[in-house]
């Protein structure tokens, strides 16, 4: 039987599943390079300069980076440490929280849809919704055993959510993501 999980497994070739017919693989060539992606500093004084410098982003991008966006780097590093701790235990542990079932708030998997994807992705990943924290967190695992992360980046996304919605003209809570269930996706591409 060939195993659900990728992480912690060694594999003496490639199995058949994970190899996706030519016509269907990126083709590097045609990306376009990019040297001039959004960089947004949400350190900056100037509010409507950062909620300008959003909207050009979402119009000429759709997407950017920010930085000095206050998550500490100690809770990045831990957030590492606590994926590494987690992706680093036993196959028999991982596979206590293993699903196939997408709809699940929390779930290890190797795709989103397991059932219906006929080529596999050559990764595992740990789904766990967090908000609202006091629905989710009491269903979490004991390990990984910390996610504070979650609330701190949660907080720079709801803040993101109000730069893009004021950056269209709307009021700061019109785009409201918090009618649904946030997740934190933890994922490691095997060596």
């Amino acid at each position: 039987m060939e195993p659900k999980v990728i992480s912690g497994i060694q594999f003496s070739s490639l199995p058949k599943s994970y190899i996706r017919i030519e016509s269907e693989r990126p083709k590097l060539s045609e990306v376009a390079e990019l040297n001039n992606v959004f960089v947004i500093d949400l350190g900056c004084e100037d509010k409507s300069l950062i909620i300008k410098q959003i909207g050009n982003a979402c119009r000429e991008f759709g997407f950017f980076q920010v930085i000095n966006h206050g998550v500490p780097k100690e809770l990045v590093d831990k957030i590492l440490r606590v994926a590494h701790e987690f992706f680093s235990s036993s196959v028999e542990e991982k596979m206590k929280l293993y699903s196939d079932d997408p709809s699940k708030t929390m779930r290890l998997s190797t795709n989103f849809n397991v059932k219906k994807e006929t080529v596999h992705n050559w990764r595992d990943y740990l789904r766990l919704h967090w908000y609202p924290l006091e629905k989710y967190v009491p269903k979490w695992p004991s390990t990984p055993s910390s996610f504070n992360y979650c609330t701190e980046v949660g907080q720079l996304g709801f803040r993101l959510q109000e730069a893009i919605s004021e950056s269209l003209g709307l009021d700061k809570d019109r785009l409201n993501l918090t009618r649904a269930p946030l997740s934190l996706t933890l994922v490691i591409n095997s060596r």
